[in-house]
């Protein structure tokens, strides 16, 4: 009896999974920044301790074309990456496109790095393509502050960041509480042994 409890309680309370740690804005589709030739970066603020996994953005790319991979840094300034950075193939999905000109993708991208609460830097640039032209970053005039190496200040980009925080998910509590649960009847069951 004990042993099927413990069972529905794993299988009630399901995994452990990547937060929502930041959100800049959705992909709007009106104009774009170049991550292919030049360098742009944009902040975020996390409020807890986390662990980055991944981030996802608004891609643009000539028609018929899409992402590939892209350079991207995690640091604590703009155009910074004292916290992490790396080379990450992009995962795709179509949105739209713009004036039946270039295609707007949503990318996804492995990233890491583990932050306290407190304000970051997400830098992109190398941003490769499948016909080898530019690819463009969604500009969406979201929340965070953003620059890119040639012009200075710009609107932001849309992008989300996507962790785990030191804060126990769901089913973190449902665990430690059947583990709780638990010991007392283990106890009982030695002492009448």
């Amino acid at each position: 009896m004990f042993a099927v409890a413990i069972v529905s309680a794993l299988l009630a309370s399901g995994p452990a999974r990547a937060d929502l740690i930041y959100d800049n804005g959705p992909i709007v589709g009106t104009g774009n920044w170049n991550i292919s030739g030049f360098t742009v970066t944009n902040s975020f603020t996390v409020s807890a301790d986390a662990t980055l996994t991944s981030a996802t953005i608004g891609a643009w790319v000539s028609i018929g074309a899409t992402p590939l991979t892209t350079t991207w840094a995690i640091g604590t300034s703009a155009f910074g990456s004292e916290i992490s950075s790396g080379v990450s193939s992009l995962t795709n999905t179509y949105w739209g496109s713009y004036a039946n000109a270039l295609d707007i993708y949503s990318s996804s991208f492995s990233i890491g790095g583990v932050v306290t609460a407190g304000t970051y830097w997400l830098t992109l640039t190398g941003t490769t393509t499948s016909d080898g032209f530019g690819a463009y970053w969604d500009q969406n005039s979201g929340p965070s502050t953003a620059f890119q190496t040639l012009t200075g200040s710009i609107p932001s980009e849309s992008f989300q960041i996507y962790g785990t925080t030191a804060v126990p998910e769901p089913a973190t509590w449902a665990l430690m509480g059947l583990g709780l649960a638990a010991a007392p009847m283990l106890r009982r069951g030695r002492r009448a042994a």
